[in-house]
């Protein structure tokens, strides 16, 4: 952003209660204190959510030297700290609301609003790529499309930009009223409908017609069942005829009264094809030549806005950013990378596209949110970089990729978080595999953004004041223990549980601050437990006794501890028989805090034995109760796992865990599977009829069977259980059957029901097209010990969309 408006021109715009007079200048607002900012020109707006509320994050922001503030007028206990300037408002996100308004209003530029369910940032994106030799577009960065993320996207304007695409989502009734006030279109699209949010409204023509409020006063609006329908263009009428799919791209016949023209499109599914006929459209509405949209549609890239992020050598994070190079992406990524504090910055930055605006303006820019966030190590790569590194306060400049690899000494990357950024045209993959930790050809793909979605579904069903212990026990069930804990960190998770104390043990040293519990803390451990500020599970007398020696030996008083009640599942856990000696020996050895009380449901996920679950929490209920009333004082109690956050709400008590629904396993309709375990065939072979193969001879072919080998077997945690078409995998949208047996590196396929394979094809052993519960149930086992089968060799790689 760069508003340039000082704090009394904005305290008017937002409805300022208080009077303020100030010559302060703000270029930037932001909304989340993580992310980076320049003290002596943002503007913190304090938002409240379901579960966090922005004005607990003054302080911290006023020790970063921040300044300025938009608050609600009745928070109460607004820190009193010197030179603090605080906007007092009725509404924070009302008056974000208005900031975005007033400076929309000094800008009369054309602007496309897209709304819809499906396929409104991908249209977007595509919109751009047509777009950008005509307009100097500002656009919505990501998916920002709700009351927040509008007038974000909406700041982003400025004096050199010439076109804008924003993009509206809704999901209550009364949203898009507010949304087509700021935006204020002038060209719109509706894209498919959908039933997301739709548990909000009667039906789905009620939800269309809500955000057709969108279109009321723009000069037209296209909508997607208008695909095939004529378009006037001047004094030609145009239709889109058909679509002619191929087996890597799609024909998109456009034709007019005297010629056709054809659009290749390189992409065959059906969303691609239905999201590019509704761009095509468009522009012909637009007025955008027809020969410009043949040209670009061909080019066309695959929407992937993904931050991914991978081990890579000598204990480095390799952060690569897919999403398009420009402005507002780099500042996304720079922001992504704040998380990882414990490392050293190192950014690897290519030129960047180029909309209709200035090079030397453009890489003025570039250099000052570079010289902003001062990174260990910056490294530009390409033309412009070298050209405009007089910009950069330090820096290592390289013509292409060859010249850094060659002349780069990457020792200087040791123990560094690296973002690797820019367009595909630099070769940036060559990088990437000098940096990585691996490079098997079987990987686990994890949504961090599935993930935080899937976090916020079973947020919603807690009361605000109920805390949110997440699981990351068994290396966060297969998902890496560090990086997982990292993002639920960065999101302010209140609490993270593990099973063992060197799992508690690795998050410290990686940076993770926030309260760890440990299930099964071993009684070698207890130094570490201390040392680490670790709190562990006391499950029975006798090792309360010995870790309450331990503490008077470390002379220690009033330790966290959390107590593990048996009410029921028979594993760890003090018995009702053990309540009263537990009271009498807490009541009198001060070394013990009991900061917690928890128990572990057995059966919350099986309807028919709701009896047994409710008689579980009402002896929980009894004997927490009974042991807060004899220490005479309150703890933190809990007792739900993720089951029971779905199924017994009304017992949250103080605090929830929540485990495997983080990763939206067993169908569940309001969350989104996190894993995706790939591979690739290595070779692809025909065996000829009565020829044995694998292992044991235990198949042998009754006709020529072409088979594909892949690098995954049992090693891997592809199960021998797989073995002689018991298991499958999913490849070119069908199930394949594995034949003979999995062995421990590799494993063969039939694919003979599979025309137009080839080797080096993608494999999904579980993932988006194949849930991995079905995997477990080929292997007679559960989703758990799947995910957490997947072995260390097979490399993670996370990403945000």
């Amino acid at each position: 952003m760069n508003l340039n408006y000082n704090i009394t021109t904005i305290a008017k715009a937002i409805d300022c209660i208080n009077v303020v007079n100030n010559a302060a200048t703000i270029n930037t607002v932001f909304i989340d204190s993580r992310c980076f900012f320049d003290a002596n020109t943002s503007l913190f707006f304090a938002l409240r959510g379901n579960k966090k509320d922005g004005h607990q994050f003054i302080e911290e922001l006023y020790k970063k030297g921040l300044r300025y503030f938009v608050v609600d007028d009745n928070s109460r206990n607004l820190p009193k700290l010197k030179n603090i300037v605080y906007l007092k408002v009725e509404n924070t996100l009302v008056a974000l609301q208005k900031l975005a308004l007033f400076h929309r209003n000094n800008f009369h530029l054309p602007t496309i609003a897209i709304t819809g369910s499906n396929g409104k940032t991908s249209i977007k994106e595509w919109l751009y790529i047509y777009l950008k030799d005509f307009y100097n577009i500002v656009r919505s960065p990501k998916s920002y499309n709700s009351q927040i993320g509008v007038p974000l996207s909406l700041l982003q304007i400025n004096s050199q930009h010439t076109l804008a695409i924003i993009e509206a989502g809704i999901s209550q009734k009364g949203e898009m009223e507010k949304l087509e006030s700021m935006i204020q279109p002038d060209y719109g699209i509706l894209s498919k409908i959908g039933t997301a949010h739709l548990e909000n409204f009667s039906n789905r023509e009620e939800l269309e017609n809500e955000k057709l409020q969108l279109f009321e006063n723009v000069v037209f609006f296209h909508h997607y069942k208008d695909n095939f329908q004529k378009i006037k263009k001047e004094d030609e009428s145009f239709i889109i005829e058909k679509t002619i799919p191929h087996s890597s791209y799609t024909e998109i016949v456009l034709r007019n009264n005297q010629k056709e023209f054809v659009c290749k499109l390189s992409f065959t599914d059906k969303a691609s094809i239905e999201n590019a006929c509704t761009c095509i459209l468009f522009l012909l509405k637009f007025n955008i030549p027809v020969e410009h949209i043949v040209c670009q549609t061909e080019k066309l890239p695959a929407i992937a806005f993904r931050l991914e992020t991978q081990k890579g050598n000598n204990n480095n994070t390799i952060i690569r950013d897919n999403y398009n190079s420009n402005l507002t992406s780099l500042s996304i990524a720079l922001d992504y990378t704040q998380r990882f504090n414990q490392q050293k910055k190192v950014i690897l930055l290519t030129d960047l596209l180029q909309d209709k605006i200035s090079t030397e303006h453009l890489y003025q820019e570039v250099a000052k949110l570079i010289n902003q966030r001062k990174p260990d190590v910056f490294v530009g790569i390409g033309e412009n970089m070298k050209k405009f590194q007089h910009l950069f306060h330090h820096g290592h400049f390289y013509q292409n990729v060859e010249d850094f690899i060659q002349g780069f000494n990457l020792k200087k990357l040791d123990n560094a978080c690296i973002l690797i950024k820019g367009t595909k045209d630099f070769r940036l993959d060559k990088i990437n595999r000098l940096l990585v930790h691996q490079t098997h050809q079987t990987f686990l793909e994890i949504d961090l953004t599935a993930l935080l979605q899937n976090i916020d579904y079973y947020k919603s069903k807690l009361n605000p004041q109920t805390r949110l212990m997440c699981m990351v026990k068994a290396f966060g069930y297969g998902s890496g223990i560090r990086e997982i804990s990292t993002i639920l960190q960065h999101h302010n998770i209140d609490y993270l549980g593990v099973a063992y104390t060197d799992e508690g043990v690795e998050l410290r040293e990686q940076g993770i601050k926030i309260p760890i519990l440990v299930m099964n803390p071993e009684e070698v451990s207890y130094e570490e437990i201390i040392h680490y500020q670790l709190e562990p599970s006391i499950y029975s007398l006798h090792q309360l006794e010995n870790f309450i020696h331990f503490l008077i030996d470390k002379n220690k008083r009033s330790y966290p501890v959390h107590l593990k009640i048996d009410t029921g599942m028979h594993r760890l856990g003090f018995l009702e028989e053990d309540v009263e000696e537990l009271i009498a020996t807490l009541n009198s050895q001060p070394e013990i805090y009991v900061k917690g009380i928890f128990s572990h449901l057995a059966v919350a996920d099986e309807k028919e034995e709701k009896g047994f679950t409710l008689a579980q929490i009402e002896k929980f209920k009894q004997i927490s109760n009974r042991i807060e009333t004899n220490i005479g004082y309150s703890t933190t109690k809990h007792i739900l796992n993720s089951a029971g956050i779905e199924y017994f709400p009304s017992f949250q008590f103080d605090m929830v865990r929540l485990g495997i629904g983080m990763y939206g396993v067993y169908h569940h309709p309001h969350t989104i599977p996190v894993h995706t375990l790939k591979t690739k065939i290595s070779q692809i072979k025909t065996v000829k009829k009565g020829e044995y193969i694998g292992y044991g001879k235990s198949v042998r072919t009754e006709e020529d069977t072409i088979i594909g080998i892949i690098p995954i077997g049992y090693a891997d945690g592809f199960s021998r259980r797989l073995s002689n078409g018991k298991g499958s995998v999913w490849i070119k949208g069908r199930q394949v059957p594995v034949i003979g047996r999995v062995s421990m590196d590799m494993t063969a396929i039939n694919l003979n029901k599979i025309e137009g394979i080839k080797e080096g094809e993608e494999v999904e052993i579980f993932g988006k097209h194949r849930p991995v519960e079905d995997l477990a149930k080929e292997m007679n086992t559960i989703p758990y010990e799947v995910l957490t089968s997947v072995s260390a060799r097979v490399v993670r790689t996370y990403y945000e969309t």
